[in-house]
């Protein structure tokens, strides 16, 4: 039952129910304080109250780390998700309590983000950042108004990249890999250039998933979602052939990181500008509209599901186009 008692500022509710924490608030007028009473322990009775005090004493970190603990682990962008919220936790955002996180502050989150790295990388975070809150919402049952990521302005999406291999740079980057320390580098990027695949694709698979009679390639984990079965290209088969057989059952055993330090340091010895390991899976895709396949081909490949998306993906040159305008 709430009492309510009179205070030299006003009025003071205290509400005590067996199996809940004793709430207290004050109100400036009586019969404001009746309402809150009446609708708090109606609320109480229902199962459904919620205590708002909990969102001034939980900082968004810990609700981050409880995220990436319990949730994260169960999709299959696990390991870029990961990355992601270890990146949230280094922002100021996450030092700040639930109740003092809202549209502004998210804001200025998104703002100084896209300072440090393109609109895309931005917009991927959010909407990490938006789920994060809907977990909190509907599932955990934190008592927030609304997820504040729903109500702020997206960054626009940056422009797809068109960047393709120029002149001999397949050549001279072979070559370098050819001398890099690491012996997987090199078939893996021409795996990268015959078969369209990801980075994680390619990491993540095994001989068993190998037929080289066949000539296939499973891929279990997509970004998709989806299993997919990629055709090898018979330069693809000969680097597969000639690869030595890793004890865990790898294709090719070597963490993501590395590549992408190796990479770096290759470019830069190089001299070749603005060349990203990912941008060999454009060049791969629009190699093979270049070869003739047709659209929903080439989706079967890439694992493309949004044909708009695939077409962000190709870059054909006008001069490849000569001999068929004639």
């Amino acid at each position: 039952m709430a009492s309510i008692r009179k205070t030299q500022n006003g009025w003071q509710v205290q509400i005590r129910k067996q199996g809940h924490q004793p709430l207290t608030k004050s109100f400036l007028y009586r019969s404001d304080a009746q309402t809150w009473a009446k609708e708090t322990e109606a609320k109480i009775e229902r199962g459904s109250f919620r205590d708002p005090s909990l969102l001034e004493k939980t900082l968004f970190r810990d609700v981050l780390q409880r995220y990436l603990q319990e949730i994260t682990p169960q999709k299959r962008s696990r390991r870029s998700e990961t990355y992601c919220i270890r990146a949230l936790l280094k922002q100021p955002l996450s030092r700040l309590s639930l109740a003092q996180i809202g549209p502004q502050a998210v804001a200025v989150y998104r703002d100084d983000r896209l300072k440090e790295v393109c609109s895309s990388t931005v917009r991927r975070e959010l909407v990490t950042l938006s789920h994060v809150f809907t977990i909190l919402i509907r599932e955990w049952e934190y008592p927030l108004p609304s997820n504040p990521v729903k109500m702020i302005k997206k960054p626009t999406e940056s422009a797809s990249r068109s960047r393709r291999l120029e002149a001999d740079e397949e050549a001279i980057i072979l070559k370098a890999c050819s001398e890099h320390p690491n012996p997987w580098l090199k078939p893996l990027v021409i795996l990268a250039i015959e078969t369209a695949m990801r980075r994680g694709e390619m990491l993540g698979l095994r001989w068993s998933d190998m037929d080289l009679q066949t000539r296939t390639a499973l891929i279990r984990e997509s970004k998709n979602g989806e299993q997919r079965t990629v055709p090898l290209s018979r330069r693809a088969v000969e680097v597969l052939t000639n690869l030595p057989r890793s004890i865990d059952g790898r294709v090719i055993p070597i963490l993501p990181d590395t590549v992408t330090k190796a990479w770096g340091r290759i470019t830069t010895k190089l001299g070749i500008n603005n060349l990203r390991f990912h941008d060999l899976r454009h060049e791969a895709t629009t190699r093979l509209f270049e070869k003739g396949l047709h659209p929903m081909e080439v989706s079967v490949i890439t694992g493309h599901k949004d044909l708009q998306m695939l077409k962000r993906y190709t870059h054909i040159r006008a001069s490849s186009l000569l001999e068929r305008i004639g």
